[in-house]
């Protein structure tokens, strides 16, 4: 969870557990503590992004973008899931990279969680 709002115009990482947003990755980036398969991101914000507007959000393993990934666009929407399973190793490095897409609203409060089977 982070009470922040996310740069509407930057990309910005979050980390689990963390109550912080950062344009750095590594600032936020958490170690699994254990081998298994992440899946059913579930993200939600506060405040929709606005018409034509949207945040795409994105797992990162050590740095690099996975395929799971989910948007929430338009001037309704707060929430986004995806399905997608990646596979971690104890020891890689989770984060979530935030990209903003045409200046949307600042979300205000914002939520991830994953799960982590071994």
């Amino acid at each position: 969870m982070t009470g922040s709002d996310a740069s509407t115009s930057a990309t910005n990482y979050l980390g689990p557990f963390a109550n912080a947003l950062s344009a750095t990755e590594s600032s936020v980036q958490m170690v699994v503590p254990v081998a298994g398969t992440m899946a059913n991101l579930q993200v939600k914000i506060a405040t929709a992004p606005g018409s034509g507007n949207s945040y795409t959000f994105t797992v990162r393993k050590n740095g690099s973008s996975q395929t799971a990934t989910c948007k929430i666009e338009g001037g309704t929407a707060t929430s986004c899931s995806s399905a997608t399973t990646v596979a971690f190793a104890a020891g890689d490095l989770l984060s979530l990279m935030v990209v903003p897409n045409s200046n949307p609203n600042n979300w205000d409060d914002a939520h991830w969680a994953v799960t982590l089977t071994p």
